[in-house]
C-alpha cells in the first residue's frame, strides 16, 4: 500500500477490522454508571460507535470528498482568524484600552486550552458531527457578538467565545482526520491539512487592509460568520448521511437507557468530570492572570487581589491532584498517562515552545506597525512568517515519517532551528 494514501476501504464497502483499529483511536474504558448508554456496542462509546460505523459504509468517494470540506473549512477559519489578529490591536484600540489586548488573549488562550478536554470527552460519548456542530455555534456566537460590540469588555467576551469554538473546530477536525486515516499516514495527511496558512498568510493580511480602510471590523466579523457556517453544512451533512446509510443496514444500533432526565444529568456530570474541570481551569488561571493584570493593578504585585489569585492557583494544584488521583469517579486526565516519559517530555517540550513563541507574539504584530511604521499587511506578513514556514514543510516532514516512522529524530532536528529564528529576532529589537 502506499504509504501516502488514506484509507480506502475494500471492495464489499466496509473496512477490515485491522484497519478500523488503526483509524480509530482506541480509549480506555473506565468504569461507567449504572444506566450507560454505551452498554449496546461493547467497550466502545456510542460517538466512536458511529464513526466506526461511518467509515465503514463509504466509499473512496467519499472519503476524499469529506477530507476536501474539511480541508475548505479549515481553509476558512485560518483566513478568519489571521483577519482576527490583524484587526485585534485597531479594535482595542478604538475603545481606548490597547493595553488590554494582551489579556483578554491570555483568557482566550487559557479556557481555550481547557476546552479539548471536555470536548474529547463530548465526541466519545456524543459524536462527531454534534461536538463539530455546538463548537462551530460557539465560535458564530463569539464572532456575532464581535460584529455588534459596544464596549471592551463585550469584545473581550465575545473573542473569548470565538477562541473557543475555534479550537474546538480545530480539535474535532484533527479527531475525524485521525478516523480518516491510518497511523501510518496520520502525520502526512495533518501536514496537508496545515497548508491554507500558505494563502492565508499572504491574504488575510490584504482582507484585513480592505475591511479596515473601506468598511469597518464589524463587517469582516459578520461576513466570515456567514461563509464558515456557509462551508461547515455539507460536511456535517455527509456525516449525517453516512450514519443514517450505516443504521438502514444494520452496521450500528442504540440502545437507549431507562433514566430520567436527572439521573441523565446526574451521569453526565460524572463522565465529564465537571468539577475536575472546573478546578484545573481556575488553577491555570489564577496562576497566570496575574501576570497580565498586575501592571494595571493599583499596587502592582503588592495588591491583594493579585496575591490572592496567585495563593489561590497554588492552593487549588493539590486540590485537583487529590480530586482527580482520589475522589473522581471517572477522571478526564487518567494520571498511569502521566507517568509515561514519552508524553511527559512532549507536554513539556510543547509547553516550553508555546512560552517562547507568545513571550514575543502577543505585541509584535503592534510593534512593527509603530516602531518600525509597517503597514497592517507588512507587519502581518512579518507576523505570521513564523506559520508559513511551518505549514511549508509540514507535508514534506509528514511524508518523511511516514515513510520511515522516525519521530523522535525528526522533532529533535527541529529544535536547533526554532532556537536559531527565536534568538534572530532579538537583533531587530536593538538595531531600531
Amino acid at each position: 500500500m502506499n504509504p501516502i494514501m488514506v484509507e480506502s476501504p475494500h471492495k464489499d464497502g466496509r473496512s477490515s477490522d485491522e484497519e478500523k483499529n488503526n483509524a480509530i483511536p482506541q480509549t480506555e474504558t473506565a468504569a461507567r454508571p449504572e444506566g450507560s448508554d454505551f452498554e449496546s456496542e461493547g467497550e466502545y462509546q456510542e460517538g466512536i460507535e458511529r464513526v466506526r460505523a461511518i467509515t465503514s459504509v463509504w466509499t473512496k468517494k467519499t472519503l476524499i470528498s469529506m477530507f476536501l470540506m474539511l480541508y475548505l473549512i479549515s481553509f476558512v477559519d485560518m483566513i478568519m482568524n489571521y483577519v482576527d489578529s490583524a484587526l485585534n490591536p485597531y479594535i482595542t484600540s478604538s475603545f481606548g484600552a490597547h493595553g488590554l489586548l494582551n489579556i483578554g488573549s491570555i483568557l482566550a488562550s487559557i479556557i481555550g486550552a481547557c476546552a479539548p478536554l471536555p470536548l474529547a470527552k463530548a465526541i466519545d460519548v456524543w459524536g462527531r458531527v454534534e461536538g463539530f456542530a455546538f463548537m462551530m455555534v460557539v465560535c458564530l456566537v463569539g464572532m456575532i457578538m464581535k460584529a455588534t460590540c459596544t464596549t471592551v469588555q463585550m469584545y473581550i467576551g465575545a473573542h473569548i467565545l470565538y477562541w473557543v469554538g475555534h479550537i474546538g473546530v480545530m480539535y474535532v477536525i484533527g479527531v475525524m482526520l485521525a478516523d480518516m486515516t491510518t497511523l501510518t499516514n496520520r502525520a502526512f495527511i495533518y501536514g496537508i491539512n496545515t497548508t491554507p496558512r500558505i494563502v492565508a498568510t499572504f491574504a488575510s493580511p490584504e482582507i484585513a487592509t480592505g475591511f479596515y480602510d473601506n468598511l469597518n471590523f464589524r463587517w469582516a466579523f459578520g461576513a466570515f460568520a456567514i461563509i464558515i457556517a456557509a462551508c461547515s453544512i455539507p460536511a456535517m451533512a455527509t456525516m449525517i448521511y453516512m450514519f443514517r446509510t450505516a443504521t438502514k443496514q444494520g452496521v450500528i444500533s442504540r440502545q437507549r437507557s431507562n433514566r430520567t432526565f436527572l439521573q441523565s444529568l446526574n451521569f453526565y456530570f460524572i463522565e465529564f468530570d465537571i468539577i475536575g474541570i472546573i478546578l484545573l481551569c481556575a488553577c491555570i488561571s489564577c496562576l497566570l492572570l496575574p501576570y497580565s493584570l498586575a501592571p494595571y493593578a493599583p499596587k502592582v504585585w503588592s495588591t491583594p487581589y493579585i496575591i490572592a489569585l496567585e495563593v489561590l492557583g497554588v492552593v487549588l494544584i493539590p486540590i485537583f491532584y487529590v480530586w482527580e488521583a482520589k475522589v473522581a469517579p471517572v477522571q478526564f486526565l487518567p494520571f498511569k498517562y502521566l507517568k509515561q516519559g514519552t508524553i511527559i517530555g512532549s507536554c513539556l517540550l510543547n509547553a516550553v515552545m508555546f512560552l517562547s513563541t507568545f513571550s514575543w507574539n502577543a505585541y509584535f504584530g503592534s510593534y512593527l506597525q509603530v516602531v518600525n511604521r509597517l503597514s497592517i499587511s507588512n507587519a502581518n506578513y512579518v507576523l505570521n512568517a513564523y506559520s508559513l514556514t511551518s505549514s511549508v514543510i509540514a507535508p514534506g516532514v509528514g511524508w518523511f515519517v511516514a515513510r520511515t516512522g522516525n519521530i523522535k529524530w525528526t522533532a529533535m532536528a527541529g529544535a536547533p532551528i526554532m532556537l536559531l529564528g527565536t534568538a534572530l529576532i532579538i537583533i531587530p529589537g536593538h538595531l531600531s
